[in-house]
C-alpha cells in the first residue's frame, strides 16, 4: 500500500542534466536509503544527514513527579508508577533514543529554487500529478524488488517537518521520525517518499518507470 498525505499540483526533482533527461525520457528512478544519506554528510552536507531517521526524547528540565501511570507521556508506555510514584530531575533523567534501522527514500521538493538546484546537480524535472506519478513508481518499485527476490513494505509520501531532533517527551513534533529534519535544511522544502523494507539490510535501487515518465517535464 502507498499513501500520499499531501495534495499539490506539482513537485520538483533536482538532478544532473543527463539524469534529468533520463527521467523525462524513460522514467529513470534512483531510490536511496536512510543509511546512504547518513554516510553522505561528511562529503556532501546538503544531501547527507547523519541524523536521518533519528529522534531523542528527554524528561522535563525541572524536577517533576508522576503520581500515576496515567500522567506519563506516551513515549513511556509500558512503564507503571508504583505507590511511591516516579520522579525525574532534569532533562537527562530519562533519555530515549529512537533510530529507524533503515528505509528506502526518494526525495523531491514542492518549491523550485534555482540556488538549491545548483547544489543538487544543476537541472530540474517538474512532476505533474504527483499522486499518480508516485503510484506508478510504487508499483514499478515493487515489481523490480520482486524480481530480485525481495519484498517492499508500505510507502508514504509527505512533507518533511523541520524541527530539532532532541525534544521534551511531553512536546514531541507530531510526525513520523523519517520525515523529521533539522531547521538548517528548511530551504530545501523537501517532500519525500519513504518505504519501510520488509527485510534488512537494504541498498539504493535504480530502475526505469515508463508509466511515471508521462508525468515528468524538464523544468530547468
Amino acid at each position: 500500500m502507498f499513501r500520499s498525505l499531501l495534495t499539490v499540483a506539482s513537485l520538483y526533482k533536482y538532478l544532473k542534466p543527463k539524469w534529468a533527461d533520463a527521467m523525462v525520457r524513460a522514467g529513470s528512478i534512483h531510490v536511496g536509503t536512510l543509511n546512504t544519506y547518513r554516510e553522505l554528510e561528511a562529503e556532501d552536507p546538503e544531501r547527507g544527514d547523519i541524523g536521518e531517521g533519528t529522534r531523542t526524547l528527554h524528561s522535563d528540565d525541572k524536577p517533576r513527579v508522576y503520581n500515576s501511570t496515567a500522567e506519563l507521556p506516551p513515549s513511556l508506555s509500558g512503564i507503571e508508577c508504583g505507590k511511591g510514584g516516579l520522579a525525574t530531575n532534569g532533562p537527562n533523567a530519562i533519555v530515549i533514543k529512537n533510530r529507524v534501522a533503515d528505509a528506502y527514500v526518494y526525495c523531491v521538493t514542492e518549491r523550485f529554487d534555482a540556488a538549491v538546484m545548483g547544489e543538487f546537480g544543476g537541472a530540474c524535472v517538474r512532476i505533474e500529478e504527483p499522486s499518480e506519478f508516485f503510484e506508478a513508481v510504487d508499483g514499478q518499485f515493487k515489481n523490480h524488488l520482486h524480481e530480485l527476490g525481495r519484498v517492499l513494505g508500505n510507502g508514504t509520501l509527505d512533507r518533511c517537518v523541520y524541527a530539532e531532533r532532541r525534544e521534551n517527551y511531553h512536546a514531541t513534533t507530531p510526525v513520523d521520525t523519517c520525515f523529521l529534519k533539522p531547521p538548517r535544511y528548511e530551504r530545501q522544502c523537501e517532500v519525500r517518499a519513504i518505504w519501510r523494507p520488509a527485510q534488512l539490510p537494504i541498498a539504493p535501487v535504480s530502475f526505469e518507470c515508463p508509466a511515471g515518465a508521462r508525468y515528468c517535464r524538464r523544468h530547468a
